[in-house]
Parts: C-alpha cells; sequence; structure tokens
C-alpha cells in the first residue's frame, strides 16, 4: 500500500526518515520520499509505501525516525540492455530498447511471462464514405527511454516512454509512458498506461488498445 501524509510547516526535515509501527508497537518496513515543501523548505507532504500483512492490525502510526527494511529488499539492477527488479517473489526483467517492455518474469527458476509489449490496431475511416472501404494497421510498442523512479528497498517504479509504431511501415503515432510498481516480497506489478492522441480525429480511430 502507498499513501501520503502531511505535514505542519516546519515540522518535518528533508533529510528526516520514518518509522511505521502497528497498533501492538510492532516496527514494519517503510519507504518514503518527499512530495511538496513548505517555502521555509521544511516538508510539506510524504509518500509512503509500506507491505500491510493482514495480521498486522488495522491501526499504524508513522513517526520520523529509523525505518525498518523488509526481510527481503527489493532489489533494482541496470545494464545497457535492461533493468531487472527482484521481489524476492519474482524477478522481473525490463528492456531498454524494443517492443518488449516486459522481457520475461521469473518466479523461481520458471519462466512465467515473456515478450510482454504493447499493442495498438487503427482503424482508418478516411475511404469509407467514398468506397465503403475500412483500412487497419497493426502498431506495437517501442521503447525511447526507461527510468528508474524508485529503487526500494520496499517499493520500485520503473517509468516507461515511447511510441507505438507500424508493424509494416514508418509510422510513429500514440506516445505512451508505462509505470510499472513492485513491492518487497510480492509478486504483484502494478501497471499504469497512459498514451497521448496524436492522430487525425476525422480518420484515425483507435479499434483496439491493449
Amino acid at each position: 500500500v502507498s499513501w501520503g501524509v502531511p505535514w505542519a510547516r516546519g515540522i518535518v526535515q528533508k533529510s528526516t526518515s520514518f518509522h511505521l509501527a502497528n497498533g501492538a508497537g510492532q516496527s514494519m518496513p517503510v519507504q518514503s520520499w518527499s512530495l511538496a515543501y513548505w517555502p521555509d523548505g521544511s516538508v510539506k507532504w510524504t509518500g509512503l509505501a509500506a507491505v500491510v500483512e493482514p495480521a498486522s492490525g488495522d491501526t499504524f502510526t508513522v513517526t520520523p525516525g529509523a525505518a525498518s527494511e523488509p526481510a527481503t529488499p527489493l532489489k533494482v539492477t541496470q545494464t545497457p540492455q535492461a533493468i531487472e527488479v527482484n521481489t524476492g517473489a519474482i524477478v522481473c526483467s525490463i528492456g531498454r530498447s524494443g517492443s518488449g517492455l516486459l522481457r520475461s518474469i521469473k518466479m523461481g527458476s520458471s519462466e512465467i511471462a515473456r515478450n510482454g509489449r504493447l499493442a495498438v490496431q487503427l482503424e482508418d475511416r478516411s475511404q469509407l464514405d467514398s468506397t465503403r472501404t475500412l483500412r487497419f494497421e497493426d502498431f506495437t510498442s517501442d521503447i525511447k527511454k526507461v527510468t528508474v523512479e524508485q529503487n526500494g528497498p520496499v517499493r520500485g517504479v520503473i517509468r516507461i516512454d515511447g511510441i507505438h509504431k507500424a508493424e509494416k511501415g514508418t509510422r510513429e503515432w500514440l506516445p505512451f509512458t508505462i509505470r510499472l510498481y513492485f513491492y518487497a516480497g510480492l509478486p504483484d506489478i502494478r501497471l499504469v498506461h497512459t498514451i497521448i492522441f496524436d492522430g487525425d480525429e476525422h480518420k484515425d480511430f483507435i479499434r483496439a488498445l491493449g
């Protein structure tokens, strides 16, 4: 889970770390980052992330102090070809170029997914009135830039920027941003997919997007 906490002016400084405890006073792993500042430079809003087990209770307290790390911290490893995220439950390889955003996902020694990419089908209606013809064209993701926005120990965030490129031809359209969210110890990947429509609204229609 990720959430935010506001602070009064002058209470929290930029270098402050945070401690998370449940209602029984047990320390819990937490990761924090600053989101906004007061004019005097003190922190106005802090983002936090934690992996909370059901048995941890339903009351929690955040205070300035030393943060606890998870038993198996999330790790991000970068190479010129790919970024690898190891949550302890899965290992995910993210491409820096080409069409494959998720090159592979491994759970233990088994590869459970490969070559995850974006796909768009364009429906061209420019000749519909004159010849009653529809034209379809397939596009796939083309990665332009990959950025590690957070690298653990509790949460990892990878941003992928690119554009959809025609499988046959040279046209590019629909710039996209993908954010992948990973949490320590969990096999889940949260994906937020944003596109910018930069086509001709009179003839370029998105028939399929996924």
